[in-house]
């Protein structure tokens, strides 16, 4: 229990609970770019994680496998445990404790998992070690405190932090990915990659924690202490940091004294300190960085395809202290993150309340990045809140629609949601809602796994640097507005040439009529000229500090060319984030339906039905998924929405069938929408947590044929309709008028057959298209009709009901 204690509080100071520094203060890195040519891994058009995936979190035994449908198997098998060094150490012990079957080589547990059709990752753990995973060797691997000691990750566990300044460190880590390679895993997942990019964080928050703070081991004074003399002349040196002889000056004890210090006191106590910050951040990225290649190199040595994925902790965007543990920068090395989440803002809360705590901006901004589905999963807090003791007791609440939603979201946005079920703990339940949804999106892979793009005329440019600093909150404040005024959005990821390359160009802004910039904050000449370019060609954007692209300090609309500027002094983006305050959202809401109109509106959605509109243009196809999110957490209940009324562009087909799929229900269910020349408007008779509309083109080869009665979900009592039922199936008492309409009035059906269970009951040729069944029956049938054009062609639709009498 104390481990988890500690583990609550440190995640806790992780998430920024603590931050109290300015919200727009930025101090500006005064060292060159470390490298502006690096090379772009990109992701592998047609890689199986570019397609739908369910993913676990540890190996799960067979049985569990295939009730949460899980595809790929143990994100996290490599934690230590019971003296094996492997990347596969814990999905091996706990797969085969629960499953009986031993495995006397990683090459045997992985085959073991590929026969039953799995994926197989492996996990090198590159900030903490413990003894069981690189045995006499912790010691040399392991960062010190100011006086040598040994810095616990997590005291009970017996793990210590490792030093990524250390090169024999990261040896063994490359030596411990070829292992997974030579057991032909799939996946390599390299947990907390942000390795010595988050000491500056540890050591503010060790007076919290009651820890040793790292930082001090030989490797990296002696590695800053070089990393001085390379870039700052003995002149410099002295003049800007009052060092006389870099070679004698006691850098460790110097560190030492500010380590209590917030980010902005630290650096204003003591200069010295932002270019060891800047050493550890950089460091640590280029050791990383020789890790991913020489992985490559040896996959590719070994003629295996292998991806890299890693986990960053909310992408980087906790703050606390104000301190930045920047993980997006590796974005061009990964295929892929896969990363805990928290909604960062909420202090105190290990589960926060819907409908604010949404993930959607960090699972759009992780595919901007790396240009693959974002894999997310709560974090270590939030499992300890629902898995509280290893053996539930009786009374013991669970948390199965509260992680629904979160699952239906991650899916929603182009992503997945990692199933964190532990066998050890219990409580499967939990996750139940997560199988079924899994079971969903892999029985419908056709509509996940097509070509979506997000048809829309607005976007966020997220230009990742040093001036998003201060407003990464910004951006997730406009996300989240967006995505509750049910205005959809992509996000364009771009970087500075420190660590990502700079890539924009004029033509990604003008395929949208309007752009969000939530930082112009030291953004690139180039960068800055584009956007203009496409203001002035006629765009529209969003800017909050218009001083720094050379523009007055005012607020309103400014026309540029022509196009417009839109400055707000006022960040409302980072309040709406900080306050939830529905009238800032609404503000924002204003400023961009001013200049696009509506693209798709749900009626009284209030911030907890969530639209996610996509184009398939291969398909031919729009599919819009809705969450709910109105849920209570007290007793884990799902508020479910009736007759819900959305209106959407027209797509650019001739619209035929529109139909509703769920997790929540079985088969489909057809819509009758109205459409005119600019809008198709429908109405959805139910949504739990998750729905998907499909919007079909027309086809010429077939009748356009509706089941007008009965109706899906609903209960009929001697052939009148009673109310909506959200059972699976519709429950007939008594008779029942079957009711068959031709969609298009145009088109004539030479006749329509009706059939019971498969039996033909009925044929009808002239309109009304109708039949009475008033046989009694008992128990579960089928209703199927078929129609005919004057060609032969024919379309049948099917519903499954229960008839009683």
């Amino acid at each position: 229990m104390k481990k988890i204690l500690a583990l609550i509080l440190l995640m806790a100071l992780l998430m920024g609970v603590f931050s109290i520094e300015s919200s727009e203060t930025v101090l500006k890195k005064t060292a060159e770019p470390t490298n502006s040519s690096f090379e772009t891994v990109g992701s592998l058009e047609g890689a199986w994680f570019q397609k739908t995936q369910v993913y676990g979190m540890v190996a799960l035994p067979p049985n569990d496998v295939q009730k949460f449908h899980i595809t790929v198997n143990g994100l996290w098998n490599g934690f230590f445990v019971d003296n094996l060094s492997s990347p596969f150490a814990y999905g091996r012990y706990f797969e085969s404790a629960y499953s009986g079957k031993t495995y006397e080589s990683d090459e045997e547990f992985v085959q073991s998992q590929h026969d039953k059709g799995l994926l197989v990752p492996g996990t090198i753990l590159t900030t903490q070690g413990h003894e069981s995973l690189q045995g006499d060797l912790l010691e040399e691997f392991a960062c010190r405190s100011l006086y040598g000691e040994m810095c616990y990750w997590d005291q009970e566990a017996g793990s210590y932090w490792m030093c990524s300044s250390n090169p024999d460190f990261i040896d063994w880590c490359i030596e411990h990915g070829k292992k997974a390679i030579d057991a032909d895993a799939d996946l390599i997942v390299l947990d907390e990659i942000q390795g010595n990019g988050f000491i500056p964080i540890y050591q503010w928050a060790a007076q919290y924690l009651g820890t040793n703070p790292p930082g001090f081991s030989n490797h990296t004074i002696e590695g800053f202490r070089a990393y001085l003399k390379e870039d700052f002349t003995p002149t410099q040196l002295q003049s800007m940091f009052g060092i006389d002889d870099i070679d004698n000056h006691d850098l460790r004890n110097r560190i030492a004294e500010t380590i209590d210090l917030t980010y902005l006191e630290r650096i204003s106590t003591d200069p010295l300190i932002e270019e060891y910050i800047i050493y550890l951040e950089e460091s640590n990225y280029h050791a990383k960085k020789r890790l991913i290649q020489e992985l490559r190199e040896y996959a590719t040595d070994q003629g295996k395809d292998i991806a890299i994925g890693a986990n960053s902790y909310a992408l980087g965007t906790n703050r606390g202290g104000g301190y930045w543990p920047k993980g997006l920068q590796f974005s061009e090395l990964l295929d892929f993150f896969t990363f805990e989440n928290k909604y960062t803002i909420i202090e105190g809360e290990k589960l926060p309340n819907f409908p604010r705590n949404k993930w959607l901006a960090w699972e759009k901004l992780a595919r901007a990045a790396t240009g693959a589905p974002a894999i997310i999963l709560m974090d270590t807090e939030a499992v300890v809140a629902v898995n509280p003791n290893p053996c539930p007791l009786p009374w013991e609440k669970y948390y199965t629609n509260y992680i629904s939603i979160h699952c239906a979201e991650a899916y929603a946005n182009r992503g997945a949601f990692v199933n964190y079920y532990f066998k050890p703990w219990g409580k499967p339940d939990n996750w139940n809602g997560c199988g079924k949804i899994g079971g969903f999106v892999l029985a419908h892979r056709d509509l996940y796994d097509a070509e979506s793009i997000i048809d829309t005329p607005v976007a966020i440019l997220y230009l990742y640097g040093e001036g998003m600093r201060t407003k990464t909150d910004t951006y997730l404040g406009l996300a989240q507005a967006l995505a509750e005024s049910n205005i959809p959005f992509e996000v364009i990821f771009d970087g500075d040439n420190y660590y990502i390359n700079e890539s924009l160009t004029l033509e990604k802004l003008s395929n949208y009529d309007f752009i969000l910039v939530p930082s112009v904050i030291d953004i690139t000449d180039s960068q800055e000229s584009i956007i203009k370019e496409y203001v002035s060609n006629g765009g529209k954007a969003l800017v909050f500090n218009p001083e720094e692209i050379g523009f007055d300090s005012i607020d309103g609309e400014v026309e540029y060319g022509n196009g417009s500027f839109t400055f707000m002094l006022q960040d409302k983006g980072m309040e709406y984030y900080h306050t939830y305050d529905d009238n800032i959202r609404q503000d924002i809401e204003d400023v961009i339906k001013t200049h696009t109109g509506d693209i798709i509106t749900v009626e009284n959605a209030d911030r907890k039905i969530l639209s996610s509109p996509y184009y398939q243009p291969t398909e031919d196809r729009v599919m819009i998924h809705l969450v709910n999110y109105d849920h209570t957490k007290s007793n884990d209940e799902i508020n479910p929405k009736e007759e819900v009324r959305i209106k959407i562009k027209k797509p650019p087909f001739d619209v035929g069938e529109i139909y509703v799929i769920s997790p929540d229900f079985e088969g489909k269910t057809l819509l009758e929408p109205t459409i005119d020349e600019e809008y198709v408007e429908f109405v959805v008779p139910a949504l739990e947590v998750y729905n998907v509309i499909v919007i079909e083109k027309q086809s010429n080869t077939k009748s356009l044929v509706r089941l007008e009665k009965p109706e899906e979900s609903c209960l009929y009592i001697f052939d009148k309709k009673v109310i909506l039922t959200h059972s699976e199936k519709t429950i007939i008492f008594g008779k029942i008028s079957i009711n068959v309409v031709m969609q298009d009035e145009e088109i004539e059906s030479s006749k329509v057959e009706f059939y019971i269970d498969d039996l033909l009951k009925a044929t009808d040729v002239e309109v009304p298209y109708i039949w009475a069944w008033n046989e009694i029956a008992f128990g579960d049938h089928e209703i199927k009709i078929i129609a005919y054009d004057h060609n032969g062609n024919n379309v049948s639709k099917e519903i499954a009901v229960w008839k009683f009498f």
